[in-house]
């Protein structure tokens, strides 16, 4: 039987509450003013035109543990109320493989996956289930596995999501690559803010690659970063923020990835350029802005730090005028904080400060 191509999208970070620095006017307050639909009333038409929609979930969407008393209970989560919602946007699959996921515990995780699971959605990067996540699609047989990089900074010890070793997710690649036509990787990786990434991403993303995987697919630099055609299979090493209220304009600007399979291989891929404007929606956007996205991605594609050294002093550029951008924004904003909450938030950066400790 002739099989017909399958078009999927691929999205960026997806953060439905409210962040430290927006509290009380973030993500999740938009929700509470507008509805569960509001984040994606201004994308979801387009998004119908996935045969398979991916994503990055960035935090859990549960109520266990939140405190009305205690700041850090509160943010960087969202409401259960939204899980129908991204099965009625459309979502098939969603990575829980990050550094955020366990922010909140390990009951308020276990909901969030089962929320995900009985709408539908798979869950990959859950360590506490099967790895690989499968779904057929007009004759088409996909495989998905997701990885996380990045150190654990909230719950130390053993997580619930997959956090692995290079070594690790190339076995695991390998191991997958065979039992399907398509091996989609999640990866979260890389350094936050950062346009390029690293000598020892680009040799990571070319072994899984070269071990079998169709697409990989990167996250949690916040900012897009360049896409690479390599030998069978393509890398798009950052997509950026879909929805987050990061107070940053670089992080307000990416892509959604659009990537055409048949049965062999990938036909097409193509970058849908996105900006969240200033109620946190993402919406796809035309004419000039989506030139001067497309162009950045363009040209980060061409790029690559030659030493380590040299990526290191990108990373700590843009990662002081990440800041700078922060501390505009508290001074912009000041008075939209409720004044008991601001006096945790100020204490909590003092403590970070001197502590390093995430709460």
């Amino acid at each position: 039987m002739k099989t017909r191509n399958v078009k999927m999208f691929a999205t960026g970070d997806i953060m439905l509450g409210d962040m430290p620095a927006c509290y009380g006017f973030g993500v999740a307050s938009k929700i509470l003013e507008n509805g569960h639909d509001f984040p994606w009333q201004l994308v979801k038409q387009k998004l119908d035109d996935a045969d398979i929609l991916i994503g990055n979930l960035e935090a859990v969407l549960s109520e266990a543990g939140r405190n009305p008393l205690w700041l850090p209970s509160l943010y960087m989560r969202g409401s259960s109320n939204c899980i129908p919602v991204l099965n009625e946007v459309g979502f098939d699959v969603l990575s829980l493989a990050n550094n955020h996921m366990m922010q909140h515990g390990a009951i308020a995780y276990m909901e969030t996956v089962a929320g995900l699971t009985q709408c539908g959605i798979q869950c990959i990067g859950d360590s506490t289930t099967t790895a690989l996540k499968c779904i057929e699609c007009k004759g088409i047989r996909f495989g998905f596995l997701a990885f996380s990089m990045r150190p654990e900074e909230y719950k130390p010890g053993k997580q619930l999501y997959v956090l692995a070793s290079a070594e690790e997710i190339v076995s695991e690649v390998s191991k997958y690559a065979q039992t399907v036509d398509h091996l989609v990787v999640s990866l979260h990786w890389g350094d936050e803010f950062v346009s390029t990434p690293s000598i020892q991403q680009i040799e990571l993303a070319h072994k899984l690659i070269d071990h079998g995987a169709s697409l990989v697919a990167g996250h949690h630099p916040h900012v897009a970063q360049g896409i690479e055609p390599y030998g069978n299979g393509l890398i798009a090493f950052s997509l950026g923020n879909f929805i987050f209220d990061m107070p940053f304009q670089r992080t307000k600007e990416s892509m959604v990835l659009e990537v055409v399979f048949d049965k062999e291989s990938i036909v097409s891929h193509s970058v849908l350029p996105i900006q969240i404007n200033d109620q946190h929606q993402p919406e796809f956007v035309d004419g000039e802005t989506a030139e001067r996205i497309s162009r950045d991605i363009r040209q980060y594609s061409t790029q690559s730090c030659e030493t380590h050294q040299q990526y290191q002093l990108q990373v700590q550029s843009a990662f002081e005028a990440y800041r700078r951008s922060v501390k505009k924004n508290y001074a912009r904003s000041i008075f939209q904080f409720n004044p008991f909450y601001l006096a945790q938030l100020l204490a909590l950066i003092v403590l970070r400060r001197i502590t390093n400790i995430h709460i």
